[in-house]
């Protein structure tokens, strides 16, 4: 039996908002990439990213979501819908007025948390030859560099580059037990 972490998977709505005169939320404008901590009294925090991916649209997210199975996610919803898009269109209006306050598109993205919202980079315990790298909680891709390289280590038998203690798998107790 292998030991099972807790990682949980959940289902966000990713959101792009249509500028209301093309271009003023753009790249080439220099419109920053942004995050905010806790404002106007929301839970979670909301993030967003210039016009690029989609021309004449920002991302604008909420970066938490419902619990979801990866092998469902495009199912439709048996769960109440959190009010992540009202959050963010009250946010739209409050700090991007240059934005429709409705998202133009609405798609669909998993991020698989750990209860502490750091990744698990280590060996497994058992099994030095398996090395795990997972629950990146929406920002793995942006850490892609560094956690190439921290794995390339791991699995080369080096010691990595970096102090590992925050992403070893040692920090979560290990209760549930998979018979793979």
């Amino acid at each position: 039996a292998l030991p099972i972490w807790p990682l949980q998977t959940l289902g966000i709505n990713v959101c792009y908002w249509k500028e209301k005169v093309p271009g003023t939320y753009g790249v080439p404008q220099k419109f920053p990439c942004f995050m905010t901590l806790h404002t106007s009294g929301v839970q979670h925090d909301i993030y967003g990213l210039p016009s690029n991916e989609y021309p004449g649209l920002i991302k604008v997210c909420y970066h938490y979501g419902n619990s979801t199975d990866p092998d469902t996610r495009d199912w439709p919803q048996r769960f109440p819908a959190l009010p992540d898009i009202e959050i963010l269109s009250d946010f739209v209006r409050k700090y991007l007025p240059g934005l429709e306050p409705k998202p133009a598109i609405v798609e669909r993205c998993i991020y698989t948390n750990t209860p502490d919202n750091n990744c698990i980079l280590d060996r497994h315990p058992r099994f030095g030859n398996i090395i795990v790298g997972a629950g990146f909680s929406g920002h793995g891709f942006k850490l892609s560099p560094v956690v190439g390289k921290i794995l390339c280590e791991l699995s080369m038998g080096r010691e990595p580059s970096y102090d590992m203690t925050p992403f070893r798998m040692a920090r979560f107790p290990v209760n549930v037990k998979s018979s793979l």
